[in-house]
Order: C-alpha cells, then sequence, then structure tokens
C-alpha cells in the first residue's frame, strides 16, 4: 500500500491582495485575543 498522504499538503491559492491579506490576520489576531481572554 501507498502512503496515505500521497498526493495530498500542496494547496494552490488564488493571489491575494495586501488588503485581504490584512483583513484575514486582523481577524484571526482578534479571534485569538478573544479566546485567551474570555472569561477573564
Amino acid at each position: 500500500m501507498g502512503d496515505a498522504a500521497a498526493g495530498r499538503g500542496h494547496v494552490v491559492y488564488p493571489p491575494r491582495s495586501a488588503e485581504d491579506i490584512f483583513k484575514d490576520y486582523r481577524a484571526r489576531r482578534s479571534a485569538i485575543l478573544r479566546a485567551l481572554t474570555h472569561g477573564q
């Protein structure tokens, strides 16, 4: 049998603008901070 992960792990994403990347970063950062400080 071959490796179960053969042919996986390489995903091609379409090009994104710097603004899209920043929006994604800002949203992820906000979610992480919210999760770490929830209930305090």
